[in-house]
């Protein structure tokens, strides 16, 4: 049987026309060789607009109707993926996540996951068809929208992925994988091919703005092998071309934490987490010494798979 991917698209990667068609030769491209699930957010700027109309009436707008409105972003740009793939000749269809049971808690605008129906997504698939689900969104035991918070869509891919049995989760975004800082900031930055999934949880707590905290804690708990990649990069996104975006991994035994992987910058503060193994740590900061950078550092955290200091 063919293996099945979950591919995630951030909202800059379906912001406009131009891109939505980009993103379905993506998936035209990778349905050649597995089976496809898609996740898409909305469409990039658009739960902003959302927000703002909230608020034009109220600065706390009832909660309920409040995720009712801006869940709708993400079935926009799931229909239009769908009208896409299908003007290529690729069999398609959007759901909500109403639609495929994805269960959450009541907590409005941060709910959690709770069930996803597993069956009617694979029989959507064993019928030769990509489904295209919004993401960020979920449905309360009695029927009301919720939505996960932002990043939202990232944890409704890991999830679903975790669900379906897949080989793994694709996550593109507007930078082809994570890098040692952000590449926005710093124009040097190097790409990683590979990072733990501890690593990313650790980021993604200090502000790294690379996946949402719960997914990478989903990742991690359920093994899903993840991947972050570019939706603009030439590559086809099927998998096939090597050295594409950046592989996220568990550790499944003890190993080596040596290396300095990644400093994540958190904007508005003066400060840098440093993501390093604990038992090299003091040879770290000798090094960085070296190359002129003198952090004053404090342990933020201390986990098994090392410590955050922050400089």
């Amino acid at each position: 049987m063919t293996e099945i991917i979950v591919q995630k698209f951030g909202g800059t990667s379906v912001g406009t026309v131009e891109r939505i068609d980009a993103v379905a030769e993506i998936i035209k491209d990778a349905s050649k060789s597995n089976n496809i699930v898609v996740v898409v957010s909305a469409m990039e700027g658009e739960t902003n607009k959302l927000v703002s109309l909230a608020n034009h009436f109220s600065q706390s707008p009832d909660k309920r109707e409040f995720d009712a409105l801006v869940s709708t972003g993400e079935t926009v740009s799931s229909a239009l993926l769908a009208i896409a793939l299908h003007a290529k000749g690729i069999n398609a269809k959007s759901y909500s996540a109403s639609q495929i049971s994805m269960k959450t808690t009541d907590s409005y605008s941060k709910a959690k996951i709770l069930d996803i129906d597993a069956s009617k997504i694979m029989e959507v698939v064993g019928q030769n068809t990509i489904p295209i689900i919004t993401g960020f969104q979920g449905i309360t035991e009695t029927g009301d929208i919720t939505t996960l918070g932002r990043g939202g869509s990232d944890t409704t891919a890991v999830a679903i992925a975790a669900q379906i049995g897949a080989k793994r989760c694709d996550i593109y975004t507007d930078v082809d994988g994570v890098f040692t800082t952000d590449p926005k900031v710093v124009s040097n930055a190097k790409k990683l091919d590979s990072i733990t999934m501890e690593e990313m949880l650790e980021l993604a707590g200090q502000g790294a703005k690379v996946m949402q905290t719960r997914a990478v804690e989903f990742a991690n708990k359920y093994k899903v092998p993840v991947r972050v990649l570019s939706s603009f990069d030439e590559g086809d996104g099927s998998g096939s071309c090597p050295g594409i975006g950046t592989e996220v991994y568990a550790v499944t035994a003890a190993g080596s934490y040596g290396a300095t992987t990644n400093v994540a910058h958190v904007k508005n503060s003066s400060g840098t987490t440093l993501t390093t193994g604990r038992d090299n740590l003091t040879f770290r900061i000798t090094a960085l010494g070296q190359q002129g950078v003198s952090p004053n550092y404090s342990a933020a955290s201390v986990g098994p798979g090392g410590s955050d200091y922050r400089c």
